[in-house]
């Protein structure tokens, strides 16, 4: 049973890293250029009731807030749920992700984002209001040097969730097919 799990979650990172690869560039480019990041996730390999997704009842496991993206200096701070205080991130972007990079003693905590999950229109410009994201806690440190590699070393991850920028080209909402998207919530109804 304990292979199974492992397995589901390796076949899962590969499926969500190959999708977030399809239009990531410019995605990408637009997460750092948002500098700030809020994100919500879920334990993954936790089964989830699809009648309590479906009715909006279903609640995250972790918040993070990812503020300051500087892209000058590769540097951000970060704000969890499970820790308490703000902490200071490195990222580094590739052609296919941005990993956030939390240095812990002799461990990493990593959020690796991987593309666009849900794209917005404003003012007749797409934008991405959505991205796919994992975070994990791991003692593969080389994620500093190739962080592309240790994230496809991993056989799984702690949480899978997504992340939406805190402002999108200065404005708190995107249109889309006319209608504006409702500011992001931070807690769900």
């Amino acid at each position: 049973m304990r292979m199974r799990t492992g397995l589901t979650g390796t076949v899962f990172l590969t499926a969500l890293a190959a999708s977030g690869s399809l239009l990531a560039h410019d995605a990408l480019d637009e997460l750092i250029e948002a500098r700030d990041l809020i994100c919500e996730f879920h334990n993954t390999g936790v089964p989830r009731s699809l009648m309590r997704r479906l009715a909006g009842d279903e609640q995250f496991d972790m918040l993070l807030v990812i503020e300051a993206i500087d892209p000058g200096s590769g540097r951000a701070r970060a704000v969890s749920s499970k820790q308490t205080g703000a902490k200071s991130l490195r990222y580094y972007k590739t052609r296919s992700a941005v990993h956030f990079v939390q240095d812990l003693a002799s461990s990493v905590v990593v959020t690796t984002v991987t593309g666009c999950e849900k794209w917005g229109r404003k003012r007749g410009e797409e934008l991405c209001v959505r991205y796919r994201a994992l975070n994990s806690w791991h003692f593969d440190t080389s994620v500093h040097r190739d962080p592309d590699k240790a994230f496809g070393k991993l056989g799984t991850s702690s949480y899978h969730g997504a992340c939406e920028p805190w402002y999108l080209n200065g404005v708190t909402t995107a249109e889309r097919g006319g209608e504006a998207l409702e500011p992001m919530l931070l807690v769900h109804r």
